[in-house]
């Protein structure tokens, strides 16, 4: 019952996604479509008017519309994220995350044959199964917790109670989450993400170990 509604909530988000996403494009060619306008006006005064005192005024006009041109634009990536993401989170349900490709298999050693044997590594894995990383270290990282595990009994309650803590702060995990699906998507490199989330945590701790333990947020 519980996986079902889990289901269905991600299947609302991605329908309001989609038709956010048409709601940007229909503004993009408005916006176009306004520039262009500035662009004609501005000839056509000039042209008419022998005057150029009002050129400044559609420069300024033009401006507007090329930043909101890229807001918008930004906006349509963010969606575009947000569908991947949750899509991947949808994949959890219907078995169809065992076609993706991110697998770890170059994270795990050769002589780790344990891992194949119970599928903790390999095409239809747990690594598989629960990766939600985007950079190298973020996937490093998840496969030698399944790979060798953790060091003490004070590391696992420390890996617990941040999963738990992300887990009941489902917003900003979600945020945080597209926001590095869209950096990934641009082929971000591994060198850090700027974030933008209103529910962002000011908690240096907090933000250490959500680099390292939130590639391990199950469903």
């Amino acid at each position: 019952m519980h996986s079902d509604m889990n289901k269905e909530y991600y299947t609302n988000a991605l329908e309001q996604s989609k038709a956010e996403e048409k709601e940007l494009k229909a503004k993009f060619e408005k916006i176009s479509f306004l520039r262009l306008f500035i662009v004609i006006s501005a000839i056509l005064t000039a042209a008419l008017l022998k005057t150029m005192w009002l050129l400044p005024v559609f420069i300024a006009a033009f401006i507007y519309c090329v930043n909101l041109h890229i807001k918008n634009e930004k906006s349509e990536a963010l969606c575009r994220a947000k569908q991947k993401v949750i899509c991947s989170y949808i994949s959890r349900y219907d078995g169809t995350w065992k076609e993706r490709e991110e697998d770890g298999a170059e994270f795990f050693d050769d002589s780790f044959h344990q891992g194949r044997d119970l599928d903790i590594s390999g095409k239809a894995s747990l690594y598989k199964l629960i990766c939600s990383a985007y950079t190298f270290k973020g996937k490093k990282k998840l496969a030698d917790i399944l790979q060798r595990g953790c060091k003490s009994v004070e590391e696992i309650y420390e890996n617990q109670s941040a999963v738990k803590e992300l887990f009941e702060n489902r917003v900003f995990s979600e945020n945080f989450e597209y926001r590095l699906a869209m950096t990934d998507n641009r082929k971000r490199k591994d060198t850090g993400v700027f974030l933008d989330c209103k529910n962002l945590k000011k908690s240096s701790t907090f933000i250490n170990m959500l680099s390292f333990i939130l590639p391990v947020v199950t469903i």
